[in-house]
């Protein structure tokens, strides 16, 4: 008798385990399915205004761009792009661009550059004078107005749907908000220790990914940070929307899915070393997938894995994740809104 009761005592304990982690399952599966529904949202409502946008003013932007293949001095096959973009519109362009699409003698496409016409104004006219040194001879070139949305609208856009992320991730995710606000309020001290430390950490583990960029002679920054910089323009209106979207409400959109939620769904399942690394790495692609830039993979798993691994020391507390995320956003902000004065 005495065994059954042991044993009856027991198996609550396990099924309330059980229970939890099949509750904390839900929960990071919805976090994860308002992430990428509002994401394929804001996604579509973007190509559905860049599709009005090119409708209603590729004819008035006119160009009158040619090429012609030269030889330089020292002997290298290169083209030449010359001619002019004019705005006939009644509006101001922060940026156009023009794919060129380069096609050799088997009428396949083996390179891609883009020229970009900066803050054209209504009448401007601005020269263009391209030079390209392609790796085989083109027999064409295929060229595709881009007149993208104002810099305005994207950021707008951007930081209206992430504010509603991160507000049904709240609503989604208030149990743990409220329990790590609690832990957060009871000790001070403890967190902001961890928030220092791992600032340290997020800033030491990009200058040593910077270090391995530089020894693979890779020099340019991430596609995705030179959208971002391009960004910034002397507009008040944008830079205090920047400031929002990139220092406040993705922190916290970020840290949600990423951390909370992937790293929550890993860790039961291969422990915390593995949702560290998964959860960091993942992290990191979403970061250059879209681009194809995959070198710049390395500073952002870097940084990601930094991340998840005071996430983890910090006993998965979601604040102090968010205030790195935060300090780490908030420097480069710094700089871009400081280069416009």
């Amino acid at each position: 008798m005495q065994n059954d009761d042991l044993f009856y005592e027991d198996n609550p304990s396990s099924e309330n385990d059980f229970q939890d982690i099949v509750n904390e399952n839900k929960t990071n599966g919805i976090i994860l399915i308002v992430y990428v529904v509002f994401t394929l949202i804001a996604t579509l409502i973007s190509a559905q205004l860049q599709i009005s946008q090119e409708k209603n003013y590729s004819d008035l932007v006119q160009e009158d761009l040619s090429w012609q293949v030269v030889i330089n001095e020292d002997e290298q096959y290169i083209i030449h792009y010359t001619g002019t973009v004019t705005n006939n519109t009644d509006r101001h362009f922060d940026n156009v661009y023009y794919r060129l699409e380069f096609y050799d003698y088997n009428d396949e496409l083996f390179k891609q550059e883009y020229i970009v016409v900066e803050d054209l104004g209504i009448g401007d006219t601005v020269n263009i004078d391209e030079e390209y040194s392609p790796e085989s001879e083109v027999l064409y070139i295929n060229q595709t107005e881009i007149i993208p949305l104002t810099n305005t609208v994207i950021i707008g856009l951007n930081l209206i749907s992430t504010i509603v992320v991160a507000l049904l991730l709240f609503v989604v995710n208030k149990k743990n908000f409220y329990n790590n606000f609690i832990a957060f309020r009871n000790n001070p001290k403890k967190y902001f220790g961890y928030i220092i430390a791992g600032f340290v950490l997020v800033y030491a583990s990009m200058i040593f990914a910077n270090i391995i960029l530089e020894y693979l002679g890779v020099s340019d920054t991430s596609q995705n940070e030179q959208t971002i910089q391009s960004l910034f323009t002397k507009n008040t209106l944008n830079i205090v929307m920047l400031f929002l979207l990139l220092t406040v409400f993705t922190p916290i959109v970020e840290e949600t899915v990423f951390r909370k939620s992937i790293y929550g769904f890993i860790r039961p399942l291969i422990g915390d070393i593995g949702a560290i690394i998964l959860s960091g790495l993942i992290f990191a692609l979403m970061h250059v997938i879209s681009y194809g830039d995959y070198i710049q993979i390395i500073p952002y798993a870097f940084m990601g894995l930094s991340f998840s691994y005071i996430y983890f020391l910090s006993g998965r507390n979601i604040y102090v994740v968010i205030a790195i995320h935060f300090l780490n956003n908030l420097i480069p902000f710094l700089i871009y809104s400081s280069n416009l004065v």
